[in-house]
């Protein structure tokens, strides 16, 4: 599938989002609003409730195919680069990600992006030579091993203490059509894999297989930064997960901002020993025995699924990175940080049905934290077309729900 011809246009500038059909993809347009430049989307599913946002000047619908993504991008930059000045690349999936560090000085003809060497972006998202740094370097880990075949998971399952989860060190398409809800498999006991229903070693070559850090999801606490190409961090915005989906291995389904000096001092420690620069972020989980925040997993290069609670909170990061990226000061469109909330709507309507069901009181826990200012991933009242499309989603399956059960 060939990219579309791009016409040209007159601003000077434009924005390139990958995944426009994602919510991660919406919150970094939308964080860049008021921003003279052109913001342009690409898409595999144009029909998406994300890409029908007005806040796109553009949607490009392209293949999605890993194997072509490289020439894609290619085209598509010289295409855009033909009618703009300088062309500002914001990826959204890590490997995509991947994809711009490896092939850098060929992208940079074309694109403007900041991210740090291809060395760091090597370990930082790497699980297995990142966890084995973090080790050496002394920062907190659970106890975790690596899984290349059944026989090594078997071995691994025997030992270890439970509970678990495992988690592929390279998230692939596969992982995603064989578990489309789950990130991670939390097990019990090993007896509980049997019921996965999937061979595992089908969906990745090789396993993450890590102790579960005792708690609930309002443990999980991330901090999101900006660090300039000189190394300077101009921005930091520390959160709490209030909520996932699927309830305990899955993508925050809402979260809360918070003034956390330790997972701030903690994170910037990371990236400073590993040398970073871009947008990134980590997540770390704090136990519930010994109070210690375990590193769970960080972001390089990109945005994050909570990212736009920054935003909401008064400390724009992704604004930093495109004023950084086309060589002016972001440090003068930092704003005076605020309390806020980020609600995935669809997730949280799914949590609030669990808890409903299992009668789990943490709904209570979610709406009493829920405080200052409140930020979505569909619903903006400048911008209400995602919502109205995920309202009809919704709507059509309870009318398809409720035909089915009348007639069959």
């Amino acid at each position: 599938m060939e990219p579309a011809e791009i016409s040209p246009k007159t601003k000077k500038i434009t924005v390139l989002i990958t995944r426009a059909d994602h919510p991660c993809g919406l919150g970094t347009a939308r964080a860049l609003r008021g921003v003279d430049a052109e913001v342009v989307g690409l898409c595999t599913n144009p029909n998406s409730r994300f890409c029908k946002s007005n806040i796109w000047d553009r949607i490009i619908p392209i293949s999605g195919n890993a194997n072509n993504y490289f020439e894609e991008l290619i085209c598509i930059g010289k295409s855009l680069s033909s009618a703009s000045d300088q062309v500002v690349l914001f990826p959204i999936q890590d490997p995509l990600v991947e994809l711009i560090s490896a092939h850098r000085n060929e992208l940079e003809k074309y694109y403007r992006f900041v991210f740090p060497d291809k060395a760091t972006v090597n370990l930082l998202m790497d699980k297995v030579v990142f966890h084995r740094w973090a080790e050496e370097q002394g920062f907190p880990v659970p106890e975790s091993y690596i899984a290349n075949s059944a026989g090594e998971l078997n071995g691994i399952l025997d030992k270890i203490k439970y509970p678990i989860i495992i988690k592929p060190t390279v998230h692939t398409a596969e992982w995603d059509a064989l578990s489309p809800i789950d990130k991670v498999l939390r097990l019990q006991k090993k007896e509980r894999l049997e019921e996965v229903g999937f061979n595992l070693f089908q969906a990745a070559e090789q396993f993450l297989v890590q102790q579960w850090i005792p708690g609930g999801e309002g443990d999980i606490h991330f901090c999101l930064v900006y660090i300039d190409r000189n190394g300077n961090e101009l921005g930091y915005y520390t959160g709490r997960k209030l909520a996932q989906w699927p309830v305990d291995c899955g993508s925050t389904a809402a979260c809360i901002g918070t003034s956390n000096p330790v997972v701030h001092d903690l994170t910037l420690r990371i990236f400073r020993a590993a040398d970073f620069a871009g947008l990134g972020s980590v997540e770390f989980k704090q136990s519930a025995e010994d109070g210690k925040y375990y590193i769970v997993e960080p972001t390089v290069g990109r945005n994050d699924l909570q990212s736009y609670v920054a935003v909401a909170g008064g400390v724009n990061l992704t604004r930093m990175a495109f004023y950084d990226a086309i060589g002016l000061d972001p440090a003068a469109d930092n704003n005076q940080e605020q309390k806020a909330s980020w609600i995935e709507e669809y997730s949280v309507i799914q949590v609030l049905k669990y808890c409903l069901r299992k009668k789990d009181q943490r709904y209570k826990e979610i709406l009493k934290c829920l405080s200052g200012r409140m930020s979505f991933s569909h619903f903006e009242l400048k911008d209400p077309w995602p919502f109205i499309c995920l309202f009809k989603e919704i709507c059509g399956r309870k009318m398809k729900k409720a035909f089915y059960m009348v007639y069959f």
